[in-house]
Formats: structure tokens, C-alpha cells, sequence
């Protein structure tokens, strides 16, 4: 089965890859494969027939052949034909680790990436595809390593963002002769992507090392790229077009809105620079071009230019070393400002058909250069691991707490509608006033329990107060004899004694708890009777102990009986007297128990306390309404980002059978409780 993680993100996992035949080969492909040898084609069917198989599973696409691309032509998934096409040099000589991130990755495109829904107007700018490949890498990505766990042990393995940026380097002062701003700014987004991932950090600040104008562009979009990059659907949300198409069009929706006005101003200036480029090759051409003599560029520039500038100009001209068109590519960062300076000084005293000429040659030139870095991408997104226990060259192994198969979403930058969660608004409701009733007959009933539970609190709470007085203070409650008896003997006055004791702060105080209960319609009957009986003994032992409490019900929304902040009184009782109502609401048709965990962890964290829980009573699985349908509120991922940015501790209670996965899904849980124990388990 490819090796492929058979747990439950994995379905297809017991398909058989050796029953899958390889697809019939096009004549490409038959010509590549007859450059090799023997063994060498064996080698090469017998990986083909494995990323085959790994493919067809993941991009569910059946159909789709992959096949041979040119010896070091790299790895490209062609959305017109439907073919990912495959280095067969890196068939012969990468690991299988690489072979199955990088298949995988291919065919996470051909499931989710909708290139077809960027409008063409956006498509046709110079810079803007590389921009768009530079963010969709990074989300399919994402994807991966989310709907299959199995493939996030490769990503820092096979990743190294600094190789690929030396050969784009390299291949920039080849083909144009600097490199372009616009690519050192897409560069440095995938650079973020991968510390986040594989380090854990994101500061959304650019390399200091990158020049001034990158930096402040990459500073002022590296959030919006993060948030574009997390619009991924969930695993099985992708068997459906109306997510994927939901999804991609967010994404192009933020690149094309918040990402490209700023990012197109590195386009405009690399332009500037493309067209002192063109020029110089128009000049160039004017002293080489024996066949067609002509050196109107040449003497009118000798005649504007200072000796000293002529002759660096002619210079750099003829030290130039030209690509395989022939065209040559002049350092421009070994020219001097001044030089450069005259030279733009001359372009806009050109005719205006002489300066459209040079800027659609411009153009052109970068939006070739775009395509080939396009191919860099796509070769360089992965490369070979590195040797057992070595980092690779920019990245450090990935540390143990990056552990999620939503690693990419664990602090991505909260999504739309998170609302401020202790201001009331369309999501986050004040209960309702009811008769206070019905909250005083439960309180009642239960009132023998809230008793046992409230001595029991007391009792060990007494216990942890034990030696609470606190020496060594100049003022205090009362002193402690043997301190100062010591103090004497040293001949230490009275006003500087430090043998006065204070109480510490009450253990009680030191607490802040909230209960947050399920209020969907599959609550309704015994389970949500016995829940709010399990919340009024609760309620009440901790406020005959003056502990800090707040108690929430959630399903579409948040409901809030009683926040930290307010006083336990007969308001908060007729508002709980309505708990059992709200399952019979129209918001109590979804379950979106990762957004109200993470809001209740934001209120929660306003209050000042040692010890935080969050005691979540439920009896569902998660079934999010598409406002909080985003990786972003995955129940997992917020457990995980608590767990790992807090103090709280969140504690899951399932309420009836077919809640194993609360125990499985909470830090701390214990799941198939039976309405009857609620309270004693609680």
C-alpha cells in the first residue's frame, strides 16, 4: 500500500498498489526511457509503478498518467493535459522519502489547486504566477502533511529553502544579470512556510539580509500569505468541489486583494531594471552586429556620457557573458548608481515606439525568467535528504512538539468572523432570562452532592493552605518569635526587622474554571437534564468556595450564562433555567466545538490565575457550520495550541456511548459516560 498511514486520515490505505498498471506512455516518454539501459529502465518502471499508485490514491484521479520528463527537467503536474511528468534522473538516484513527498505533492495539485479560477488578466502580469506558485506550494503542503500524517516526517528531511535559493540565485545572474526582487520576495514566503513548519516560529519578518524595499513588502503580506496558505480543505471536505473550489477562491482572493498591490511594486521596479537591460543589449548589439551595422544608442550615449561613464559602460558591455540565446546579461549591481542613473536619464528621452519596444522586451524577458524559475520551484520545493543525523542546510530537524497533522494550521493567523470572544455579537449571544425556577429545583434536588462536593473542595484545599504564613517581610499580621529572637542576638533594631508574616493568597482564588456544555440538538432529553444538573452542583460548590467560574454553552453559537467577571446572583440563576431551551433553538443544528474551545481559551485567558481548566461536556463528534469550517478551529489543532501557548488545561467529558473519541481527542478525557454518572464522574 505505498506505506501509506493507515489511520483513520487514510482510507484508501488497503488498496493494493501492484494491482494499479501504468498507464500507456506517449512518445515522450518512450524516448526518454530508451536513453537508459536495462537496469536503469527496470529501476525506473519499478518506481514509476510505486508514485503511480501513491498518486492515483491521493489525487483519487485514476486516469492521470505520470510519466518521464526530460533528464533534470524536474517534477510538473500539467493541469491543460492532466500528466505529471517526473525526473528520471531523480528516480535513479533519490531516496524513496523523496520520491513519495514529492509524487505526493503533485497529485495533492491535481486534487486541490484550481489554477482555472484565477482570472487570465491576473494570469497574463509578469510576476504574478510566481507569486501565486510561491503560496500555493506552501497550501498544498498543508494539505498533505494534513489529510496523510504519514508524509510530515519527510518535509524536513527533503526540504532546504537555501539550496533552492543559491540556484535561483544562479540562475538569475545567468539569464538577466541581477536577481529580480519579485523572486527573492515569493523565496522568502516559502522561506516563513518552512520555519513555521518545521521550527515551530513565524514572526512574519523578512530576512534582514534581503534589500530594503523585498523586506517591506514581504513584511507587510507575510500574514496575509500565511492566512492564504491555511484556506485548505480538511481531508474530507476534499471529496467535494464546492470546498475545493471554496477554499482555492479565498486563497486567490487574498493574493490578488492584499498580497499583489504590494507585491506588484517589486514587479515595477524589476521592470525598470529589465529595461536598462534591454538597452544594454540594444547597444550591445550595435557594436557586435557586423551584418547590420547601426550605433544610434552608441553615439548619442557618448556624446550625454561623461569619459569615465562611457568607458565603464563599455566595459561591463564587453565583459558580459551571454546565455544560450545569445543574449548577454550585464551584473547590474557591479554598475555604478551614477552610471545607472544617466542611463534611465536616456531611456525616458527615448521616442515613445522606442520606449514601448524596450518594455515590451522587458516584459517578455521577465516573464520567460518567470516560467524557468516556475521550473526551479517545482525542482527545488524538495531536495535529497541529507545524511543521517546532519540538518539539512537551512533547517534544523523538527522538534517533537510538531506533532499535528495540522501542523501548518496550529498558530495560523485567526480567520475571518473569530469575533472579540468577551464582546456579545451575531456569534457570541447573553443567555436569556427565564424563571428562576427551574435552576432552584435542580439546586435543590441536587443539594446533597453539592454538599459532599463543596467539603470535599474545602478539605483539600485546607490541606494545600497548610504553612500558608510567609516570613521575612518588614510589616505584617503577626511575627514570628523565633526570627526575631535571632534578630536580637545580632543586635538588629526593631525597624529593620524582617521577622513580620503574611498570609499567602488563598489557594482558592488561584483557579479559574469554565465549563463549556454541548447545546446541539442531539443534547435534548436526559443527556442535557443531567448535564445541567452536573453544571448546577458544580456552579455551586465552587461558589460557596469563592472560586472563579464561567459557564458557556455552545453549538452554532456561543452562549454565555455566566462570565468571569459577573457576580453569581438570581440573574445568573434565570439565566441557566434556559440551558435546556437552547437545543431547541435554530443555531443547535451544528457542533462547532473546536471555535468554542478557542474562544473559551481567549476569555480564559484574561483572568489572572495559576491553574485554568476548561471542563467541555459533549456528546458528539465535530460538525462545524461553515463560518468556523476552517483547519483554523479543527478540535485537535486548538487542543494542540493550547496545550502548547497556555497553562489551561482542557478536560473532555463525552456524554453517552459513541463518544470514544473524546478520550482519544482531549488531553484529558473519558468518554461513554452514562447520563445517570454525569455528576459523580464530573
Amino acid at each position: 500500500n505505498a506505506g501509506l498511514d493507515k489511520g483513520r486520515n487514510n482510507p484508501y490505505s488497503c488498496f493494493n498498489i501492484n494491482s494499479l498498471k501504468l498507464p500507456s506512455p506517449d512518445r515522450k516518454h518512450l524516448s526518454i526511457l530508451r536513453r537508459y539501459s536495462a537496469d536503469e529502465q527496470r529501476k525506473i518502471l519499478k518506481k514509476l509503478e510505486l508514485l503511480q499508485g501513491i498518486a492515483r490514491l491521493i489525487s483519487q484521479d485514476f486516469n492521470m498518467p505520470i510519466l518521464l520528463n526530460d533528464p533534470g527537467a524536474g517534477w510538473h503536474w500539467n493541469y491543460v493535459e492532466n500528466k505529471v511528468r517526473v525526473d528520471p534522473e531523480d528516480l535513479l538516484s533519490k531516496s524513496d522519502n523523496y520520491l513519495k513527498f514529492v509524487i505526493a505533492h503533485e497529485a495533492v495539485h491535481r486534487k486541490i489547486t484550481r489554477f482555472t479560477r484565477i482570472p487570465q488578466e491576473l494570469i497574463s502580469e509578469p510576476g504574478y504566477s510566481f507569486m501565486s506558485n510561491a503560496i500555493e506550494d506552501p497550501r498544498i503542503n498543508n494539505f498533505l502533511i494534513s489529510a496523510y500524517p504519514y508524509f510530515e516526517s519527510f518535509t524536513a528531511q527533503v526540504y532546504s529553502s537555501a539550496l533552492l535559493s543559491e540556484k535561483v540565485r544562479e540562475k538569475a545572474q545567468e539569464t538577466l544579470g541581477y536577481t529580480p526582487r519579485f523572486v527573492r520576495a515569493g523565496l522568502e514566503y516559502i522561506r516563513l512556510w518552512a520555519e513555521e513548519v518545521l521550527k515551530g516560529k513565524y514572526d512574519g519578518k523578512a530576512d534582514s539580509f534581503l534589500p530594503k524595499d523585498v523586506q517591506d513588502v514581504v513584511n507587510n503580506t507575510a500574514d496575509w500569505a500565511r492566512l492564504s496558505w491555511s484556506y485548505y480543505p480538511l481531508w474530507y471536505e476534499s471529496e467535494q468541489d464546492s470546498f475545493i473550489n471554496g477554499y482555492q477562491d479565498a486563497s486567490i482572493a487574498i493574493n490578488a486583494e492584499k498580497i499583489w498591490p504590494e507585491f506588484k511594486k517589486l514587479i515595477d521596479k524589476d521592470l525598470e531594471d529589465q529595461k536598462l537591460q534591454e538597452l544594454m543589449r540594444e547597444i550591445f548589439d550595435e557594436i557586435f552586429d557586423y551584418y547590420n551595422p547601426h550605433d544610434e544608442h552608441t553615439q548619442e550615449l557618448r556624446r550625454r556620457l561623461p569619459d569615465e561613464l562611457f568607458k565603464e559602460l563599455m566595459e561591463a558591455i564587453k565583459r558580459a557573458p551571454s546565455n544560450e540565446e545569445g543574449d548577454i546579461a550585464i551584473p547590474l549591481d557591479q554598475l555604478s548608481e551614477e552610471l545607472k542613473e544617466k542611463l534611465r536619464e536616456y531611456f525616458d528621452s527615448l521616442s515613445e515606439a522606442e520606449k514601448k519596444q524596450l518594455e515590451e522586451a522587458a516584459k517578455r524577458a521577465l516573464k520567460e525568467f518567470e516560467k524557468q524559475m516556475y521550473e526551479e520551484l517545482k525542482k527545488g520545493l524538495a531536495v535529497d535528504a541529507p545524511p543521517t543525523g546532519m540538518p539539512s542546510s537551512l533547517f534544523s530537524a523538527p522538534s517533537a512538539s510538531i506533532d499535528t497533522p495540522f501542523s501548518s494550521s496550529l498558530q495560523a493567523p485567526t480567520p475571518p468572523r473569530t469575533g472579540i470572544p468577551d464582546k456579545y455579537s451575531e456569534e457570541i449571544l447573553e443567555a436569556k432570562l427565564e424563571n428562576p425556577k427551574r435552576y432552584r429545583q435542580l439546586k435543590k434536588q441536587m443539594q446533597p452532592v453539592i454538599f459532599k462536593l463543596t467539603n470535599e473542595l474545602k478539605r483539600i484545599f485546607n490541606r494545600k493552605k497548610k504553612n500558608a504564613w510567609q516570613t521575612q517581610f518588614k510589616l505584617g499580621k503577626k511575627i514570628n518569635i523565633r526570627k526575631r529572637l535571632q534578630e536580637v542576638a545580632k543586635n538588629k533594631p526593631a525597624p529593620e526587622s524582617r521577622a513580620w508574616q503574611r498570609r499567602a493568597a488563598p489557594l482558592e482564588r488561584d483557579y479559574a474554571i469554565t465549563l463549556l456544555v454541548d447545546l446541539t440538538g442531539s443534547m435534548n432529553g436526559d443527556k442535557l437534564k443531567n448535564a445541567v444538573k452536573g453544571v448546577a452542583t458544580i456552579a455551586e460548590a465552587l461558589r460557596e468556595l469563592d472560586i472563579n467560574i464561567e459557564i458557556l454553552g455552545f453549538n452554532r453559537v456561543l452562549t454565555v450564562y455566566k462570565g468571569f467577571k459577573e457576580p453569581f446572583n438570581e440573574e445568573t440563576e434565570k439565566k441557566l433555567s434556559g440551558m435546556e431551551l437552547e437545543v431547541r433553538s435554530a443555531n443547535s443544528g451544528n457542533t462547532d466545538d473546536g471555535w468554542a474551545v478557542h474562544l473559551a481559551s481567549e476569555r480564559q485567558k484574561k483572568v489572572s490565575a495559576s491553574k485554568k481548566f476548561i471542563i467541555v461536556i459533549t456528546d458528539g463528534q465535530s460538525n462545524p457550520s461553515p463560518a468556523h469550517a476552517h483547519p483554523y478551529f479543527n478540535t485537535e489543532v486548538v487542543l494542540k495550541r493550547i496545550k502548547k501557548t497556555t497553562n489551561q488545561q482542557v478536560i473532555g467529558v463525552g456524554l453517552g456511548e459513541g463518544t470514544d473519541f473524546v478520550s482519544t481527542t482531549y488531553p484529558v478525557g473519558i468518554s461513554n459516560v452514562e447520563e445517570k454518572d454525569l455528576v459523580s464522574q464530573l
